[in-house]
């Protein structure tokens, strides 16, 4: 039990913790790492429980400190580590290098096929709207075209190794559709193609 010194603090912190999710629960449940923001008041419960522990029993604190250390290495070796994916960007550089030579710098290029990695816009110095897995289909894709205005658009890359059947079918569509048939690639060993306006 938690003395009557921690014991209101430590009630406040749990209720912080726990309202973000019970009042927001859709965004805890799509964006994982909103957890981190109030995990601090977690912490703070947590900080409190070891120290009323230490004062009680500092080698069961030892224990509790060397359990917790083998569990967060246990998540990241079973978890994080294993969706870790580290991509050598020289790889693309044909298509940075592409899409510096046929695009100005202030048209945005469209990605399909690198998911919310930012490594082609970074690279090639652009505006991108990165079209992840399945949002092809979606009605908010019209929207976001609407808002970037096709005008704009000054290229499309396309990294079909990375694609479904169903969105690389999409995504040939959508080439085709609006003229953007002077391939440049594909480029070697990304296997992405740079899709230009035909003029």
């Amino acid at each position: 039990m938690i003395s009557k010194k921690f014991r209101n603090v430590s009630i406040a912190g749990l209720v912080a913790f726990f309202s973000g999710p019970l009042i927001f629960t859709n965004l805890y449940v799509e964006h994982q790492y909103y957890f981190y923001a109030n995990s601090f008041y977690l912490l703070m419960v947590v900080s409190l429980g070891t120290i009323e522990l230490y004062q009680r029993d500092p080698k069961k604190v030892f224990l509790l400190l060397m359990l917790m250390l083998a569990v967060r290495f246990d998540a990241y070796s079973h978890g994080y580590k294993n969706k870790i994916d580290v991509q050598d960007a020289s790889v693309l550089n044909p298509v940075f290098e592409s899409i510096q030579m046929h695009t100005q710098k202030n048209q945005v290029i469209m990605v399909f096929g690198e998911g919310w990695s930012s490594v082609v816009p970074y690279y090639s110095q652009r505006k991108a709207m990165m079209v992840g897995q399945g949002m092809i289909h979606e009605t908010n894709f019209k929207q976001a075209l609407e808002n970037m205005g096709l005008e704009n658009l000054g290229a499309i890359v396309s990294c079909p190794r990375n694609l479904n059947e169903s969105d690389a079918k999409a995504a040939i569509q959508f080439i085709q559709d609006h003229h953007f048939t002077d391939m440049q690639g594909p480029f070697e060993p990304s296997k992405c193609t740079v899709f230009l306006k035909k003029m």
